[in-house]
């Protein structure tokens, strides 16, 4: 992709629905029992999972390449639950 808008995360302040910070790469802390709490694999999956679980984070979404829809809330994808 061209565009430098595909890459990273977006932020959204969910008590406005404005956009805060746009393509930002995050590192969020890996907890102790990340093993029992996440499944998944990729770096951009695990950081969305991850950043998940911190306080102050309603929840993470992101898109594959493939286009498959995930949506993470307390490190889980609650768009895979049936």
């Amino acid at each position: 992709m061209s565009s430098p808008l595909h890459d990273g995360f977006h932020f959204v302040d969910v008590r406005c629905w404005q956009l805060t910070h746009i393509a930002q790469f995050i590192s969020p802390p890996i907890p102790r029992d990340v093993d029992q709490r996440i499944s998944g694999t990729g770096a951009r999956l695990m950081a969305a999972a991850l950043t998940s679980l911190l306080p102050g984070i309603s929840c993470v979404g992101l898109t594959s390449q493939t286009g498959e829809v995930h949506l993470f809330r307390g490190g889980v994808d609650v768009a895979k639950r049936e």
